[in-house]
């Protein structure tokens, strides 16, 4: 899915209207002057900064306008609401530095206007605009009028703009693990406007330190693998590969970050939203194995007790460090289901298969393709599972693996993916609160001793 920096302008009125709805009954507060949020300060800080001057109330948004064409985009509006100071008895009064918007999911929206005077528009952009004002003066304790001293009218707006330029770059990025002897990878997505693997490494070290915050004392990461994937328009763009050779622990090295012994892991489930998502994805999740977790927090039984080792706290940085570096994940995009007619061993030792009807438009003949082949032999065959399948003539796929075949084989089906999976953003995190076991090997970097070719049969 292109990213809004290359949208078109029916690709901006599709975000538009997803956005429309998103923000169906959304709430509008204020915060007080001095509070300056960023896109990852989290709700609880807002609310600790919300205006309080008499007869505040935040106002709830119902609906928003249809997405309305404003110059190279679309926008959507809110209604305008109107902000009163009432007298009472005991006059409390604030200096207002700007609002903010809470979804009915409970998230704060987006890029924020710090003053609302001003107007925030652009690609992708989220803007509050003072649409009127009766008074220019800050909101506080004026004895103008026994009942109404202040009032402050606001309307919100979303600006979804299309523009020509290089699309986003997609980026794995796998940090590696090691210790005691032992060792694993964890492996994310990245979207980034740089086409250079060097230009991530601050977002992906500044990720690193706070996932040790919460790794046993005893693992470390090793480095942190960057490669340049694809862009936003599924393409595949020649591969660039940065590695950073670093060493990142625990800053706390006392016995209360002691890892857990067991081979286990936490498990973290990242989601998305429809407006963030490609189209047909947005009910996907990503589910993390993070490994070597402190082991106070972590009971015999496996129970993870998220108040202990400072366990909760220390996730919740590295997921909002996670949200700031645009991490995500990349899905499996379907691009043909057919069922198999014929199965057959080639010279080679590779497996061809006939499907009983042409395969659709958007495979190329002489292209290799990632697969998954089911129910062959009900179920019962070495062909079964994930396959790399070359598309070489109509109707006819061969494996590029040697697969033994004893048997004659027959039935199933054969689903083939897209060569670029798409880029799907993290847009929030849940952390499981029972642990999983975890495979380890060696210690992520060293050099694999000499193994026997294996033959699947």
């Amino acid at each position: 899915m292109p990213d809004v920096n290359g949208l078109s302008l029916a690709g901006a009125l599709v975000q538009a209207t997803a956005n429309q709805a998103r923000m169906a009954a959304c709430v509008m507060h204020l915060f007080k002057q001095g509070f300056v949020p960023t896109p990852t300060t989290p709700l609880s800080t807002y609310l600790a900064n919300e205006c309080d001057f008499d007869g505040y109330a935040p106002a709830t948004i119902a609906t928003w306008a249809a997405p309305v064409l404003a110059g190279q985009g679309y926008a959507t509006y809110a209604p305008t609401q109107t902000f009163r100071w009432t007298h009472v008895s005991a006059d409390v009064g604030n200096a207002v530095g700007g609002h903010f918007i809470v979804t009915s999911g409970g998230e704060p929206d987006g890029l924020l206007n710090l003053r609302p005077r001003d107007s925030s528009t652009g690609t992708g952009a989220s803007g509050h605009q003072n649409a009127s004002r009766s008074h220019s003066r800050r909101l506080k304790n004026r004895p103008r009028s026994p009942r109404i001293c202040g009032t402050r009218r606001l309307t919100s707006y979303h600006v979804f703009t299309s523009t020509t330029g290089a699309k986003m770059s997609i980026y794995r990025v796998t940090f590696g693990f090691s210790g005691m002897g032992e060792g694993w990878s964890e492996t994310h997505a990245c979207r980034d406007s740089s086409t250079n693997p060097v230009d991530l490494v601050p977002k992906c070290v500044a990720v690193a330190q706070k996932r040790v915050t919460f790794l046993g004392r005893e693992f470390i990461i090793n480095a942190i693998r960057i490669s340049r994937y694809s862009d936003d328009g599924s393409t595949v763009r020649q591969r660039g590969v940065f590695l950073v050779k670093q060493d990142f622990a625990n800053p706390v090295q006392t016995v209360s970050q002691a890892a857990e012994p067991a081979q286990v892991a936490l498990l973290t489930r990242g989601n998305t939203t429809a407006a963030a998502a490609p189209a047909g994805f947005e009910a996907n999740t990503n589910q993390t194995f993070l490994g070597a977790p402190p082991d106070d927090a972590v009971n015999n039984a496996g129970v993870v007790d998220t108040g202990k080792a400072n366990l909760l706290a220390n996730y919740t940085q590295w997921t909002t460090a996670m949200l700031a570096a645009q991490m995500g994940w990349l899905g499996s995009a379907t691009v043909a289901n057919q069922d198999i007619n014929t199965i057959s061993q080639n010279g080679d030792g590779t497996v061809e298969i006939l499907t009983k009807v042409a395969l659709p438009g958007g495979l190329t003949i002489g292209q290799t393709y990632q697969g998954r082949v089911r129910r062959v032999n009900g179920g019962v065959s070495p062909l079964n599972g994930q396959v790399i399948v070359r598309y070489t003539a109509a109707l006819t796929l061969n494996t590029q693996e040697i697969i033994g075949l004893a048997l004659a084989q027959t039935g199933g089906s054969i689903r083939i993916y897209k060569q670029v999976d798409p880029f799907i953003p993290y847009t929030a995190f849940n952390l499981e609160l029972v642990t999983a076991n975890h495979k380890r090997g060696r210690p992520f970097g060293s050099k694999p001793g000499r193994a026997r070719r294996r033959i699947r049969g």
